[in-house]
């Protein structure tokens, strides 16, 4: 006989571990019949909790259980701009070519006049100070060319040639695509921001919009009519919303703590206490192996894999035969010297157990051990075919796991 001991990973409790527990155990007994399958169930005692019913975020209990039918805040559609600039000129582009007076001037038709005057020193006073003020000056001129080149401006000119509210996209798009150019050059930043970034301010960033606009040939800001352009910039923020946004993260503070502080809490807290995690652990091998079951392997998922190799690396565990981590951050946190037990170049005592290490490329909190321990650990791919973050519980039901277990315990 030997006992497989399941240690699971950050943000699960009882229920979700003994849900585990039973697929291992159902899916390992045609393949190991002589295997009992134990679980280490560290989050009730040691896992993260709001201790004082969480006082310290801000509308805690008020935004709990929010109103999903809130309208969205117009800067929420940036959080899709930033992301991607001709987001709003995509949507304003599928439909039918319209049809303009003739000799009307078209939206737009000032726009390379604008691009030059921009680029021009001393050009275009004012909306060049407003450039300025949001720190887009270098950028913007090349940005609305860049987007005047594009076949989501073409298409929006086509379909909404006789919209007044064109110009205002164009320009919305404009200075997106000079807010991203300054996010890839060498130095800026990549994707969200970090810490230590300066970000440009909205207000700025709203008046030079609404300066372009209108040397862009659109109306005078404040006096926009209703327009196919003005849906689409609300039926952009609308869709933000759903995916998250600033005032939908504000209005869900409360229920988003509910639902991430148990997952990030526990990596904080085994970062800062992690002594609790490991001493249960320590207990429940060595019960596992005084109630008659033989060889102890751990089976350590995610946060569970880092407790299992830090302490498996401060001092012998004379009945853990095998380790196996599944979807861990032991080699991440290793590498980058956050491991609690070993300092980065510090290899692993002798006498570590044989370490296999099961990886799914598709899940992002999956590392590799075998470049940093490679006569000690021993990686084993597996892909579920599940994206992120799905991948990282996918392990449970992948056949190979088992084919794995049962060719590997003792």
């Amino acid at each position: 006989m030997s006992t497989l001991l399941f240690v699971h990973g950050t943000g699960v409790r009882d229920a979700g571990v003994q849900a585990v527990v039973d697929v291992l155990a159902r899916r390992l007994a045609p393949l190991r019949p002589d295997v009992t399958v134990a679980a280490c169930s560290w989050g009730a005692d040691e896992g993260a909790r709001l201790n004082a019913g969480g006082v310290s975020v801000p509308d805690y209990e008020r935004t709990r259980a929010p109103d999903e039918e809130a309208e969205p805040d117009p800067v929420d559609a940036w959080l899709l701009l930033y992301a991607d600039p001709l987001y709003e000129l995509r949507l304003a582009g599928v439909g039918e070519a319209a049809d303009p007076p003739p000799g009307a001037v078209l939206p737009g038709e000032y726009a390379e006049e604008t691009v030059r005057s921009l680029a021009a020193p001393g050009g275009q006073g004012r909306l060049r100070a407003l450039a300025d003020t949001a720190g887009l000056t270098d950028r913007l001129p090349g940005a609305l060319a860049a987007v005047l080149d594009t076949d989501a401006w073409a298409d929006a000119r086509t379909v909404l040639a006789d919209d007044p509210g064109l110009p205002l996209l164009l320009a919305r798009a404009a200075v997106a695509e000079a807010a991203r150019q300054l996010s890839a050059e060498p130095g800026g930043r990549k994707g969200a921001p970090e810490a230590g970034a300066v970000e440009g301010d909205g207000q700025a960033r709203d008046e030079l919009v609404d300066a372009l606009a209108e040397a862009l040939g659109g109306p005078k800001p404040g006096t926009e009519p209703r327009s196919i352009a003005s849906r689409v910039g609300l039926l952009t923020a609308r869709t933000a919303l759903r995916l998250g946004a600033a005032r939908s993260v504000e209005r869900r503070r409360g229920a988003l703590t509910d639902a991430g502080h148990p997952a990030a809490g526990d990596i904080l807290r085994y970062l800062a206490r992690g002594d609790g995690i490991r001493a249960v652990l320590a207990r429940r091998i060595a019960q596992c192996a005084a109630d008659g079951g033989g060889p102890v392997t751990v089976l350590a998922h995610s946060l569970g894999g880092i407790a299992a190799v830090d302490l498996l690396a401060a001092g012998p565990q004379p009945e853990v035969a095998r380790l196996v981590t599944v979807g861990s951050q032991a080699p991440f946190l290793y590498e980058i010297g956050a491991l609690p037990s070993l300092p980065f170049g510090t290899p692993l005592r002798p006498g570590f157990p044989p370490w296999i290490n099961v990886y799914d490329r598709r899940d992002l909190l999956a590392f590799v051990a075998g470049p940093l321990f490679p006569d000690q650990a021993r990686d084993i791919p597996l892909d579920s075919r599940q994206p992120f973050p799905y991948a990282h519980s996918a392990y449970w039901s992948h056949p190979g796991l088992y084919t794995l277990l049962a060719r590997e315990l003792p």
